[in-house]
């Protein structure tokens, strides 16, 4: 077994399991919908590129809020960690259309991994958001083995 750190915590992590952690971030306050910002890690079965992961990513986001749930704004390669990587920006409805958010995610590979941060507020506070969550985003980088 090996283990592994996270934050102020070591977990052990058996043989043959994978690390797919998720970190999250809120914002302060007790507004009904927080401010969130998640890194995820996905095992994958194959090397892929950011660009790559990225595009089989979006037909589950459409399977996962519906045809005419989800909205593209903006999408792009984009540069991460000094590596490719790859952000979209869309708008998608949740609690059957009563609260319409913003998510902007950022996907980035390294080795047999992606990662996925995935910024997401209301469409009304989304744009200040991210103007906040862009440092923290810009600080992500890869901790040495």
């Amino acid at each position: 077994m090996r283990e592994t750190p996270h934050g102020d915590f070591i977990v052990g992590v058996p043989e043959g399991w994978v690390d797919a952690t998720l970190v999250m971030l809120r914002s302060p306050g007790e507004d009904r919908v927080q401010s969130t910002l998640t890194v995820a890690r996905c095992p994958l079965p194959a090397l892929d590129s950011a660009t790559g992961f990225a595009a089989a990513q979006w037909p589950e986001l459409q399977r996962g809020f519906g045809p005419d749930g989800v909205h593209l704004l903006e999408e792009g390669p984009v540069t991460l960690a000094a590596a490719p990587a790859f952000r979209r920006v869309y708008e998608c409805a949740m609690n059957e259309g009563r609260v319409l958010l913003t998510q902007a995610q950022y996907y980035i590979v390294r080795g047999q991994t992606a990662y996925i941060l995935t910024l997401t507020d209301t469409r009304e506070r989304f744009p200040t958001t991210f103007q906040q969550a862009k440092q923290a985003i810009a600080a992500f980088r890869f901790a040495e083995p």
